[in-house]
């Protein structure tokens, strides 16, 4: 009887362990399928680091971005900040080395810090691609982005044909992203050097400043470039508050939403249009090739189409 009884726990035991045992069994396996799955989901891990999220100018080249890291199936992480903060970015740089990602994307910022952190991470076998934005004197792996020289270029040969010769053009610079106005302003020197066209500039600090000095200088020039992102709203607004905005043609260098409102408006006269969801795209593309080894080696730098648009052409940019 006692034997029987015995029998009957045991069994009872079983019955009632060996479900539980198959459950562990089942969840170990589901564990260890989904590591692998998580393991072969993403090939590479990458970082794209920008002082200006939530900016629609620069969201264009982030949804490039996304893309091409969706079809790379590749993860993407997004970092930086709202505002220019060379310190916090620094910081996501540091975060992103010591995470151990795969590679990094970088607007790059002409500081010196930022060439140290480039060096940093590419010491660590991290490759880092600067975009729309270069820094050649750093060990980043390539620059993807408009060839801001050549923009210059564009506009200087568009004003030669659409403006009297011998006209006096005012320059504003926005001082943001020094390095990229300079390489603009240069294209337009080249282009109008020949031509009896004259550029003007001030060494006022703010756009505002800039506008008012050169306004009361050469009180008959009615032709303005900004060569800063923000620069073409600042220069409308600056000239309503003192005339009629009508007798003077504006330019941009940037397509940015309210320079593409301006535009449609009839408020400025032209801006330039730039690829920024193919600098996004481009961007992938190259650091995932130069993580496979593929191509190599990689060009220095890849400029992406750019074009000066008028108010009959009044494009979104993309």
């Amino acid at each position: 009887m006692k034997r029987r009884f015995k029998l009957a726990i045991i069994i009872f035991l079983f019955a009632s362990i060996y479900p539980l045992y198959q459950l562990f069994q089942i969840y170990q396996s589901s564990q260890s399928f989904s590591a692998q799955a998580e393991a072969k989901e993403y090939r590479y891990r990458l970082v794209l680091i920008s002082p200006y999220l939530g900016d629609s100018y620069w969201n264009q080249t982030i949804e490039g971005v996304e893309k091409a890291a969706a079809e790379s199936n590749v993860s993407l992480d997004i970092k930086g900040t709202n505002l220019p903060d060379n310190e916090e970015l620094i910081k996501a740089m540091n975060m992103a080395i010591s995470s151990k990602v795969d590679g990094i994307m970088l607007l790059g910022i002409d500081d010196p810090s930022f060439s140290e952190i480039i060096q940093k991470a590419t010491m660590k076998g991290i490759p880092v691609i600067t975009i729309m934005a270069d820094l050649p004197g750093s060990l980043r792996k390539a620059f993807i982005g408009s060839n801001h020289y050549e923009t210059g270029l564009e506009l200087g040969n568009y004003l030669k044909k659409n403006i009297k010769d011998g006209e006096t053009i005012g320059i504003v610079k926005g001082n943001k992203v020094s390095s990229i106005e300079e390489l603009r302003l240069k294209g337009l020197r080249d282009s109008t050097q020949t031509s009896k066209i004259k550029l003007v500039k001030t060494e006022k600090q703010h756009a505002e400043e800039q506008t008012n000095e050169l306004l009361n200088q050469y009180p008959t020039m009615k032709v303005l470039i900004g060569t800063g992102i923000d620069d073409g709203d600042l220069i409308v607004r600056t000239i309503e508050s003192r005339s009629t905005l009508g007798s003077y043609k504006i330019f941009t260098f940037d397509d940015t939403r309210e320079s593409i409102n301006l535009l449609r408006s009839g408020k400025i006269a032209g801006t330039i249009h730039h690829g920024h969801s193919q600098m996004g795209q481009k961007s992938v593309e190259t650091i995932v090739k130069w993580l496979e080894k593929k191509d190599l080696p990689l060009p220095v730098s890849t400029y992406v189409e750019t074009k000066v648009i008028t108010d009959g052409e009044k494009e979104s940019g993309s």
